[in-house]
C-alpha cells in the first residue's frame, strides 16, 4: 500500500509553525508522511541603490545565510514531527512559493497540502495576492488553511 502523503509549506512564521502543528496531527492519525517545502522567494532589492552587480552580490550573500538557517530550521521542525512518530522530509527550492508547492504537491501525489495564513487585512490581500489564497485557487487536491489566530 502507497503511503499518503501531506505537503506542508512552511516559511518558519508562527503561521506556518500552526500549520506544521496541524499537519503533524493529521499525519498521524492517517498514517501520512510530511513533506515540508520551503521555497526560497527572490526577494527584491533597492531600485537606485548601488550596482545591479552589487545588488546581486549582496543578494546571494544574503541567500546563502537564509539557507543556513532554513537547513537549521527545518531540521528543528521536522524533528518535531518525528518525535509524533511521524515520517517527515523537507524539501527547499527557488521560485515562487504557491507555485512551488503545487507542483511538490503534484511530484508527490499528495493527498492534502497544508498551508498557515498570515490573517492579512483583505485588501492587502487583494493588491498582493497570498500565498495560501494561491494555493488554495490553484490545487488539484484539497487544502486546510490554517489560520495564525482563532478568529
Amino acid at each position: 500500500m502507497t503511503r499518503r502523503t501531506i505537503v506542508v509549506g512552511v516559511d518558519f512564521s508562527p503561521p506556518s509553525r500552526k500549520a506544521l502543528e496541524a499537519a503533524i496531527g493529521l499525519a498521524r492519525d492517517a498514517s501520512a508522511g510530511l513533506v515540508l517545502v520551503h521555497v526560497f522567494a527572490e526577494r527584491p532589492t533597492g531600485v537606485g541603490h548601488g550596482s545591479f552587480e552589487g545588488q546581486k552580490i549582496l543578494q546571494t550573500l544574503r541567500r546563502m545565510s537564509d539557507r543556513d538557517e532554513v537547513v537549521r530550521l527545518t531540521t528543528e521542525w521536522a524533528e518535531k514531527a518525528r518525535a509524533e512518530e511521524v515520517e517527515v522530509e523537507p524539501v527547499a527550492c527557488d521560485g515562487d512559493p504557491a507555485e512551488s508547492i503545487l507542483q511538490e504537491a503534484a511530484r508527490r501525489h499528495a493527498a492534502l497540502i497544508v498551508v498557515g495564513t498570515h490573517g492579512w487585512g483583505l485588501l492587502r490581500r487583494l493588491v498582493l495576492g497570498s500565498v495560501a489564497a494561491r494555493v488554495v485557487r490553484q490545487a488539484d487536491v484539497p487544502v486546510l488553511v490554517v489560520p495564525w489566530r482563532d478568529e
